[in-house]
């Protein structure tokens, strides 16, 4: 879509139009630049960029190709609850579906596929991220690779917690190629290694855009978007030093 049929942009040139009439009528106001000044800081694709690369550039992306590791362990990023009609498969969010299909090629035949991600909905309907993505990669993977879930965990501490016992219990090593997204791997690795993993981390799913064009600077939905996700995990990393989780 072209950035100008944005409805954010139009939005943009209507308080920037409103800060200039302040001016013009020689009746400035401070609120009307504020605002001008909050939405290219929070919505504009350039700085919602940077918000994200200070995450995700911590990471070398899918650095584990040349990995020893034997087990590689996935980490569910959400499944969609509002359609229990579909099939485990479909209702994978667009994260959980990118860093199932990245593990494809971490793994072969002999080695072991632990994916990790519990489920909020219950009853009939009720789906956990391990199970949509082992439906998503039944049909992907060598023959020959072990398919282990750990399906209870709610949340990245929990997700390091559980597949470390499920690990130990299965007679295995917490030697591990670990893939999640791009902005979740510093998070994810610290709890990972707080919980006694050795790992490779193998980052996916990049959302910051490197190079970016002048339109950038304006205001857009997409980019408001990247600064919540930036926001977020931001958020949770204060979260869990605070809880000492790592």
């Amino acid at each position: 879509m072209p950035f100008f049929l944005d409805p954010m942009v139009w939005l943009f040139a209507a308080a920037l139009l409103l800060a200039l009439a302040t001016y013009w009528r020689r009746r400035p106001r401070i609120g009307p630049w504020v605002l001008v000044v909050m939405m290219v800081a929070l919505g504009s694709p350039a700085l919602g960029n940077v918000w994200l690369s200070a995450l995700e550039r911590q990471q070398p992306l899918r650095a584990c190709l040349a990995s020893g590791a034997n087990v590689t362990l996935v980490l569910g990023g959400g499944v969609d609850l509002r359609y229990p009609g579909l099939s485990a498969a479909e209702r994978l969010s667009h994260e959980s579906w990118r860093r199932a299909l990245a593990a494809v090629q971490l793994v072969d035949s002999g080695s072991v596929l632990l994916l990790s991600g519990g489920g909020r909905a219950s009853g009939e309907h009720r789906i956990t991220e391990a199970a949509a993505m082992a439906a998503l990669l039944s049909a992907h993977l060598p023959d020959g690779v072990t398919v282990l879930q750990e399906a209870s965990s709610r949340n990245t501490f929990e997700n390091a917690q559980l597949s470390a016992q499920l690990l130990r219990d299965a007679g295995l090593e917490l030697d591990i190629n670990l893939v999640t997204s791009a902005v979740h791997m510093p998070r994810a690795r610290r709890v990972f290694e707080a919980a006694g993993f050795e790992l490779c981390a193998h980052a996916v799913a990049p959302v910051a855009q490197p190079l970016v064009p002048w339109t950038a600077w304006l205001p857009q939905t997409s980019a408001y978007l990247k600064t919540y996700i930036a926001v977020r995990e931001l958020i949770a990393l204060g979260a869990y030093w605070a809880l000492d989780r790592f």
